[in-house]
């Protein structure tokens, strides 16, 4: 019988081998820094391609840890079993020129935000899934081998944004919003996941276990 207390009797410890230890705590800033790495390999890149540009998106990156929250949901995702995965969501927009004459193209700013639960609006560009592969975060383990990551496209696709500037479309818009909505097909982003990644993986697997 199970001790009143909670420890584990002489018999639990005969059925698993090895008295149950609890989980060792994850700093959250380890997530924030694995995010840092992360998020502008995923998901950068705003038009731009001077080091400027690098870093003004490597600071819209660091901003959304800005938000009240994000601490309290890299926290959760690093140590409650209950949140199995957090998304970053990109939003994007284009910047309302000030100096017309001053350049050619206009460049959409970013947003970043961490978010438990995804979202689809017009303004969104892409986000990314990390998936945990265990119930918490081991901080002596590489984050690289605790967390499956997944990109998926979202319907403010750098082409859609830039092709609406091209046109002369204002992004405020209602009618140009609409037709940002056709930068990602969620249909043929999951056909091309489940055609060039997710079959290929099995069948990989399989293969290797009929050797």
């Amino acid at each position: 019988m199970d001790d009143l207390d909670g420890s584990l009797s002489t018999g639990d410890i005969e059925r698993t081998g090895t008295p149950a230890t609890a989980a060792v705590y994850c700093d959250p800033n380890i997530v924030k820094r694995y995010l840092l790495s992360l998020v502008p390999v995923l998901l950068g890149g705003s038009g731009g391609d001077s080091e400027e540009d690098e870093e003004a998106e490597f600071d819209a990156v660091k901003a959304m840890f800005s938000f009240p929250d994000s601490s309290a949901k890299c926290k959760a995702f690093a140590n409650d079993p209950a949140m199995p995965v957090l998304y970053v969501i990109k939003e994007t927009e284009l910047a309302e020129a000030t100096e017309a004459a001053a350049s050619e193209y206009a460049f959409p700013t970013a947003t970043y935000v961490l978010a438990s639960e995804l979202s689809w609006k017009p303004s969104h560009a892409g986000s990314i899934a990390l998936i945990k592969r265990g119930p918490t975060l081991d901080p002596t383990v590489q984050l690289s081998r605790q967390i499956q990551v997944m990109n998926l496209p979202g319907p403010a696709s750098s082409a859609s944004v830039t092709s609406a500037a091209a046109d002369g479309d204002s992004v405020k818009d209602s009618s140009s919003m609409a037709g940002m909505t056709a930068g990602a097909n969620p249909y043929e982003a999951l056909h091309a996941y489940v055609r060039f990644a997710v079959s290929p993986y099995f069948n990989a697997y399989v293969s290797a276990k009929e050797l």
